[in-house]
């Protein structure tokens, strides 16, 4: 089977991206799974349930083991990492061994994080299950877990050996993390294509089919892969697709993680939109558009049960902060976004405060 989308490295190595239907149950037809000395699957109880037996089936019995770490980010902790180095290592994983992380966002940087650092990495394969995964986080590279509630802290560019993506797992996915999914897809559209963002403004995620997310989640991989292969390590362009995350990543930390990371980053893109407006960038009608956009497909743009404050500093622990300085993208007009914009903290407090509801 050819492969939808090539993303092309020039740092570390090219690999593919599959798209369709059923491919869980064909994943020979993508890779050799013989030519490891040792498997793991790493996934999290609630996606073990539903597909951990079909991947395992296909996989060599012998040399496979199956790790399940408890659903959710708090599992993204130096604790789990630290426990799938021990298993690795008490099943004598060498660098000829295969990580496969089969899940949503958690799993994939959890395992990507633990295959990145093994004996100075060995081979990831990404099969996301979410669609916040099969848009975002399984591709580019970022593998990281968080440190004191403090989110990504300690991570790598560990890039996989491919992605498979079988849109048939999003049957399975509840209606909350298919809506938090779909604000990074709206992500892609405010900040980068404008066409693409037109053709899913009204859409409600909840009531698309499988053939509606395959040309969906195609067209977003291709502008995260535009991306990556321009700026690989995030030092310079692959910035933008942080819009809405600086205010989105603190809301998660302060709310402890009771957010989805979806969730927080429309409530920080909305923020965004309002900083993009108040630097003269956008225009008033355009940012509450974004706003109305977002509540049409069930995304948040408010935050509730938070002190302000504890948003603020929560901001000051960001890992993109630039000598002490918070840096934020913005909306240069609908569809482009532009990085680096250097905000006040008054503004700053002020967008965070315009956010409370």
């Amino acid at each position: 089977m050819k492969p939808k989308i090539l993303v092309k490295s020039k740092e570390s190595h090219s690999y593919p991206i599959f798209i369709g239907t059923g491919l869980l149950e064909n994943l020979s037809q993508f890779l050799d799974f013989s030519q490891y000395f040792k498997i793991a699957l790493v996934t999290d109880k609630k996606v073990g349930k539903l597909y951990a037996k079909k991947v395992l089936n296909q996989l060599p019995q012998k040399n496979t083991i199956l790790i399940s770490a408890p659903a959710g980010e708090k599992s993204k902790s130096l604790s789990q990492l630290k426990n799938l180095w021990q298993i690795f290592l008490k099943n004598q994983f060498d660098r000829q061994s295969l990580v496969i992380a089969l899940g949503g966002g958690m799993t994939g940087d959890l395992a990507g994080f633990a295959a990145a650092s093994f004996m100075r990495g060995i081979d990831l394969l990404q099969i996301p299950t979410s669609l916040l995964a099969q848009v975002d986080s399984s591709i580019g590279g970022k593998v990281a877990v968080n440190l004191q509630d403090k989110k990504n802290v300690l991570g790598d560019f560990h890039q996989p050996i491919a992605v498979i993506i079988d849109v048939k797992t999003l049957q399975t996915l509840d209606k909350r993390n298919l809506r938090a999914g779909f604000a990074e897809v709206l992500k892609y559209g405010l900040a980068q294509d404008k066409k693409f963002l037109e053709k899913i403004i009204n859409k409600d995620p909840i009531n698309l089919k499988s053939l509606d997310w395959l040309g969906i989640i195609k067209r977003a991989c291709q502008l995260k892969a535009e991306i990556v292969e321009e700026d690989e390590k995030e030092k310079g362009k692959r910035a933008i697709l942080n819009f809405g995350h600086t205010i989105g990543h603190a809301i998660e930390a302060a709310a402890k993680f009771k957010y989805l990371h979806g969730e927080a980053v429309a409530i920080g893109m909305s923020g965004a939109a309002i900083l993009s407006q108040k630097q003269g960038l956008i225009s008033k009608a355009e940012a509450e558009e974004i706003k109305n956009w977002l509540q049409t497909a069930g995304l948040p743009i408010f935050y509730k049960g938070l002190k302000e404050n504890e948003i603020f500093q929560a901001m000051l622990s960001d890992k993109k902060r630039v000598q002490g300085k918070s840096k934020f993208v913005l909306l240069k007009e609908i569809g482009k976004a532009i990085q680096g914009i250097e905000i006040s903290q008054n503004d700053i407090k002020k967008a965070i405060q315009d956010l409370k509801r």
